[in-house]
């Protein structure tokens, strides 16, 4: 008994030391994380306000940028959440100064209107669809007013056909990129752009955007004065 009690003693005191190292090492492992946040996020992990801030892992990190949001959009109740979000390529024109803050804002707004429209061709089945007929209702007042402020803005930029509403369609409504809207000019048969011209088409055509929607918040604003 005397020795199977000391047996028992002595892995005890193993097991003991062997969880107490794993304790150090978690520790240890928690601090360096906390070290590599920002010290507002670590105060307020060390307070028990939330984890700690997720960060892109390496694989998505080698695509897009990513940032951190100081919290979830349109999120105004209960804890931050500290999402990340994909920088998309209008927040990395700005960032380079390719196209400034009203710009940016106008291709979020022709985007919108673009959805809302209802235009695209790839797209899912409508739920309101009457049973057994197969036929959609008419369009709501909602789309119908997307419908004309997103006429309203490609007649700014000339029509769907001109130059800057086709790249306005393509490349902002559609979200497909500028060599693929340089290639489908010439397929077509029109004015044949390089990538580097197709740019500057579409920065001017983002110009004119945000230069059309300051009108119209402008009148608005008259409206109802």
């Amino acid at each position: 008994m005397t020795r199977n009690s000391a047996l028992t003693d002595e892995i005890m005191d193993r097991v003991a030391e062997t969880e107490t190292r794993k304790a150090m090492r978690r520790s240890a492992a928690r601090q360096k994380r906390l070290a590599a946040v920002p010290r507002n996020e670590a105060a307020a992990h060390e307070a028990g306000e939330g984890e700690a801030p997720l960060r892109a892992t390496p694989e998505r990190a080698r695509h897009d940028p990513v940032e951190a949001l100081a919290r979830a959009p349109f999120e105004d109740r209960g804890p931050d959440s500290r999402p990340l979000r994909v920088k998309d390529r209008w927040a990395r024109m700005e960032e380079s100064g390719t196209i400034d803050a009203a710009m940016r804002r106008a291709v979020y707004r022709f985007r919108r209107d673009f959805a809302a429209a209802g235009l695209e061709s790839l797209r899912a089945g409508p739920l309101e669809r009457l049973p057994r007929t197969g036929i959609a209702p008419e369009p709501t007042e909602h789309r119908l007013d997307a419908r004309r402020a997103l006429w309203a803005a490609l007649d700014a930029l000339g029509g769907a056909s001109a130059p800057s509403g086709s790249i306005a369609w393509h490349c902002v409504g559609r979200d497909e990129t500028v060599k693929d809207w340089a290639l489908r000019q010439s397929w077509a048969g029109r004015v044949t752009f390089n990538e580097t011209a197709a740019r500057g088409v579409l920065v001017a055509a983002l110009y004119l955007l945000q230069d059309h929607y300051h009108r119209v918040d402008k009148a608005a604003r008259a409206g109802r004065g």
